[in-house]
């Protein structure tokens, strides 16, 4: 079993958010695997590669998080919230 190493624990969610990326004309819409206060993990099925960091948000950009990209592997993405 792998050791935890977050701050804090992340509950389990199943919700759509919105990406703000740098430099792209367009928002593209992801799943959030799961959530805590620190930091989410989201599917990345439609960008190979994403930036270091980017905005998220779970309201069609009513408010937004600012992101930064800790790890990405195959489909899936851990990000850092920074406030």
């Amino acid at each position: 079993m792998p050791v935890e190493r977050r701050r804090a624990a992340r509950r389990g969610l199943e919700q759509s958010v919105l990406l703000s990326i740098p430099d792209e004309a367009t928002f593209a819409r992801y799943a959030v695997k799961d959530l805590s206060v620190f930091g989410a993990g989201i599917c990345v099925r439609k960008v190979l590669v994403l930036p270091k960091e980017f905005e998220l948000s779970f309201d069609n950009f009513k408010t937004s998080f600012a992101c930064r990209l800790v790890w990405q592997r195959s489909d899936r993405a851990g990000v850092l919230f920074v406030y």
